[in-house]
This record gives structure tokens, sequence and C-alpha cells, in this order.
């Protein structure tokens, strides 16, 4: 199993996309760190806030960490979607797939070694991109600084799960659509854009129990939704939301035809 998470690994280490998926998981977060920090420096500095919608810094860094899973939907969306295009002329125009399932021909083993790769890959990024993000932010705030006053190793924690959960969400979706662009339009426009489960909470508050409501929870100090869950509660339903995607993973990858 060992080596098939790690054949797993060098699959997505030889796609330029997930390469992409990575800069945009540590670059956007730490651009938008520096420049709210900035911002609010400025603001908190001079007196002037007026034009601010929230002088707190209590989640300074780690609110920018929300625009990250833009490349996290896309290492999820892409560990699947390369598994079906097509190869080149000069090779057959034959699919990844087929290839993967001549090697390995125990399906269920596959799809658990995918579901590692791509939560290690997670992880990796997320290690490189929260004390990054939150440094940042702490060192241009200076004295107006208060992330860090705050239980950080567990925000930190919570972060982690939130991309872990995007991930494996963003890899279901995938799955069961066999569709990459549609899970990429779909999925990069809700983190990024419009988030459909904010607009959701206007109008009820179970939309606490959605899975970006209940990610953002986890490391979030003021959620902008109302009625957010606590942290404990909210990652105990990304948990939930993982294991029913990873399930779904496996039903789909098991039961139909490459």
């Amino acid at each position: 199993m060992v080596r098939l998470v790690l054949a797993e690994l060098l699959k997505l280490a030889t796609l330029p996309s997930v390469w992409l998926a990575s800069v945009l998981a540590v670059g956007i977060p730490a651009a938008l760190a520096s420049l709210n920090a900035s911002t609010l420096h400025r603001a908190l500095s001079t007196g002037d806030t007026g034009g601010l919608l929230d002088t707190s810094t209590v989640d300074a860094g780690f609110g920018s960490l929300v625009y990250g899973t833009v490349g996290i939907v896309v290492l999820g969306v892409v560990t699947i979607s390369s598994e079906y295009a097509r190869t080149a002329q000069s090779t057959g125009r034959t699919r990844q797939v087929s290839t993967t399932m001549v090697a390995t021909p125990r399906r269920g083993r596959v799809i658990a070694a995918k579901l590692c790769a791509v939560v290690s890959w997670t992880a990796g990024l997320a290690v490189v991109a929260v004390p990054l993000a939150v440094l940042l932010s702490d060192r241009i705030l200076g004295p107006y600084a208060t992330a860090l006053d705050h239980d950080p190793v567990r925000r930190m924690a919570g972060v982690l799960l939130s991309w872990v959960t995007t991930a494996i969400l963003s890899l279901t979706l995938t799955a069961v659509t066999r569709n990459g662009v549609l899970s990429l339009v779909l999925l990069v426009t809700n983190s990024s854009v419009v988030s459909v489960s904010l607009l959701v909470s206007l109008v009820t508050d179970w939309a606490r129990y959605l899975p970006d409501t209940a990610a953002i929870s986890t490391f979030l100090v003021t959620p902008p939704i109302s009625a957010a869950l606590e942290p404990g509660p909210a990652a105990v339903v990304c948990a939930g939301w993982c294991a029913a995607a990873t399930a779904i993973t496996f039903w789909c990858w098991m039961g139909k035809d490459a």
C-alpha cells in the first residue's frame, strides 16, 4: 500500500496543474494576508478606519487562508480528472485510468492510495501556507496583531482539516461527474466568488452544517455566518463529510466501468 501511495504522489508530481494548484494554495493566502494587513495597519495607525467594515485583527492571516482552497480544489479535481484525460495520438489515445487498472486491478487499493496521496499533498501545502500567511500578517500588523493570541495551534489544525475536507469533496465530485471542467467551475466559483453556503445561511441556521461553513468555523474566531458551530462540533461535522465523501468515491470508482 505504501508503494501505491508513493506511486500516486509521483503521478501528482508529474502534473503541471498540480504545481499550479500548489502555487495558488500557498500564494493566494500570503498575498491577501499581506495586502489586508498593510491596509489594516495603515488605517489603525492613522486612525482613519471609516472605510473598513471590520477593524478586528483576531482573524488576520487566518481569514486569507479561506481563499487558499482555490488551489486545493484544483488539486482534488485533477487527482481524478487526470485519469480520464486522453493521452497523445502516438500512444493510442488511451486514458490513464486504463493503465492504472492494468497495473493495479484492485480498485479499492487504487482509490485508497489516491485519497492518501491527495491528503498528504494537501497537508504539505498547509504546513507551508498557514505559518506563512499568519506570520506575514502578524509581522506587518506589528503592535496591532492579535491572531496569535487565540490558540494558534488549534486554529492551524483547523485550517488543515478545512483544506483536507475541501480536497476530498473536490475529488469526490469529480469521481461522480467524471468531468473536471464542471467540477472546477462549480467549486472554484463557490470558493472564491459566490459561496452558496453563505447565501443559504441568510435563510436558515442549518447552513452551519454544510462543509465549507463548518470548515471555516474550525479556525476563524469570528466566522461570517450567524449561529456558527464551535470549533469542536465543526471538526466533527467536517469529519462526517469526509467520511461520506470517501464512501461515495469508493462506490463510484469500484462500481462504474473504467
